[in-house]
C-alpha cells in the first residue's frame, strides 16, 4: 500500500503558485525612507508628478506610491 501512495504522489504534477503580479503599494513613509528622504519630499516629487499617488486597496483617503516607481527613481540616482 505504501508503495502506491509514494507512486501515486510523484506521478501527479507539483503546483507552482503563480509569481505576485499584483502591483506593490507603498505607503509615504516607507516611500521617504527607501529613498533616504522625509516624507515632505516625497510629497513634493508627487505634487511634481515623478510619483504618481495610489489609492491603497481598502481604504478610503490612505494613498501610497508604486513600489516601481520608487526602485526607478532609486535606480536613476545611483547612475
Amino acid at each position: 500500500m505504501m508503495v502506491a501512495l509514494r507512486a501515486g504522489s510523484e506521478s501527479q504534477p507539483k503546483v507552482v503558485p503563480p509569481p505576485d503580479t499584483a502591483p506593490r503599494v507603498i505607503r509615504r513613509k516607507e516611500a521617504a525612507r527607501r529613498l533616504a528622504c522625509c516624507v515632505r519630499v516625497v510629497d513634493r516629487l508627487a505634487q511634481e508628478g515623478t510619483l504618481k499617488r495610489v489609492r491603497l486597496p481598502g481604504r478610503v483617503r490612505a494613498a501610497g506610491f508604486l513600489e516601481s516607481e520608487i526602485n526607478q527613481l532609486i535606480a536613476a540616482n545611483e547612475q
